[in-house]
C-alpha cells in the first residue's frame, strides 16, 4: 500500500485550514478542530423536516432522519447526515457505519465520518479505524483521525486512543490519537506517551507526545519530568521538539524566562510562527507581556497579527 507521510506541521499550519480564524479555550480543542477541516453548511431545518414528514408519512424526527439516510435523493441523504451530526442522534450510528462501508465517494465519506465523530461511542472507534486501515486519501485519513479523537474524548475514554497511538501505522491517526489523549489528560497514559516522546523515530510524533506530557504527567512526577525535559532541550535537534519542550516545561513548572523567550523568538520565523502563537496563547503568563508588545508593534504576518494583538490585550488585563 502506498503511504503518504506528511509532517505534523502540515496538519497544523496548512493554509487550507484557515487556522488563524479558529479560536478555542483549549490548545487541544483547537488542534482537533483543525484536524477535522469540516464546516457543515446551514440548512433550513424547518422546511427540511416538513419535507421528510410528508415524504415518509411520519412525525418522529429521529426516525425520519434515519430513514433519510437511505433516500434516493443525495441532497436529502446529505442533509439528514448533517442534521444527525448537529443534533447528535446516536440512534443513527449503526446506519452511518453501514453507509461508510458501502460508499466510495469522497464527499459522502466526509460527511459520514464527520457525523460519526458527533454521535458514535468509544465502542465504535476500533471498527472505524479497522475499516479505513487501507485508506490512502490524506484528507479522509485526517478527518477520520479527528473524528476518532472526538469520539474518545467525548466519552472520556483513553483506551481506544492508547491502542491507536501505539498500534496505528498512520501518522494522521497516531498523532491525532495522541492529541486526544492530551485533551483528556488522563495520567494512566503517561508511560505510553513518555516512551513515544523520547523514543519514537518520527519527530512529528515526538512533538505531539511532548505536548501531551503537559496534561498526562502525574503530579508526583512533575518535578522530575520538568528537569528531564529541560536537560533534553539542548540535546534534541529539531525546532519542533524544542518548542514542545519549552511549552510543556512551563505548563508543568510555571513561567520560565528562557523557554518563554525561545517560543517568542519563533514568532518571527516563517513556518514556526503559528505553532509558536498557538503555544503562547495557552501560556498566558503576564511576565511575557512586554516582549510580546514589542513583537506585535511591527509584526510582519497579517494573518496572525490580530491573534497576537489579542494575546497582548489579555496579558495586560492580568
Amino acid at each position: 500500500m502506498k503511504k503518504n507521510i506528511y509532517p505534523i506541521v502540515f496538519i497544523f499550519i496548512s493554509s487550507i485550514l484557515n487556522s488563524s480564524a479558529i479560536f478555542s479555550n483549549s490548545l487541544w480543542d483547537k488542534y482537533i478542530i483543525r484536524m477535522q477541516m469540516v464546516n457543515p453548511p446551514a440548512i433550513n431545518e424547518d422546511i427540511f423536516i416538513d419535507i421528510l414528514k410528508d415524504r415518509y408519512k411520519n412525525d418522529n424526527i429521529e426516525e425520519i432522519m434515519i430513514e433519510g439516510l437511505s433516500d434516493s435523493e443525495n441532497i436529502i441523504k446529505t442533509s439528514a447526515i448533517i442534521y444527525i451530526g448537529k443534533y447528535k442522534i446516536k440512534a443513527a450510528t449503526s446506519k452511518l457505519l453501514e453507509m461508510l462501508k458501502s460508499t466510495n465517494e469522497i464527499e459522502d465519506k466526509k460527511w459520514i465520518i464527520w457525523a460519526l465523530g458527533e454521535v458514535a461511542s468509544s465502542d465504535d472507534v476500533l471498527a472505524l479505524s479497522q475499516y479505513l486501515r487501507d485508506e490512502e486519501n490524506p484528507y479522509i485519513l485526517n478527518l477520520l483521525a479527528a473524528s476518532i479523537s472526538k469520539i474518545a474524548t467525548n466519552d472520556g475514554s483513553i483506551t481506544p486512543l492508547i491502542l491507536l497511538a501505539n498500534n496505528s501505522k498512520s501518522l494522521y491517526i497516531k498523532s491525532t490519537a495522541i492529541i486526544g489523549i492530551g485533551k483528556i489528560g488522563d495520567p494512566r497514559a503517561f508511560n505510553d506517551i513518555w516512551q513515544m516522546a523520547i523514543e519514537h523515530p518520527l519527530k512529528e510524533i515526538r512533538f505531539v507526545s511532548i505536548l501531551a506530557l503537559s496534561r498526562v504527567t502525574p503530579t508526583d512526577k512533575k518535578d522530575e519530568i520538568v528537569k528531564t525535559l529541560s536537560n533534553r532541550f539542548n540535546i534534541v535537534d529539531t525546532v519542533h521538539e524544542k518548542l514542545a519542550i519549552s511549552y510543556t516545561v512551563q505548563k508543568l513548572g510555571g513561567y520560565n524566562e528562557d523557554f518563554y523567550k525561545f517560543i517568542v523568538s519563533m514568532l518571527n520565523k516563517n513556518y514556526f510562527n503559528e505553532i509558536s502563537l498557538d503555544l503562547l496563547e495557552d501560556l498566558p503568563f503576564p511576565q511575557g507581556k512586554d516582549r510580546l508588545e514589542i513583537i506585535a508593534m511591527n509584526y510582519p504576518y497579517p494573518f496572525l497579527k490580530k491573534r497576537l494583538d489579542d494575546l497582548v490585550v489579555r496579558l495586560r488585563s492580568r
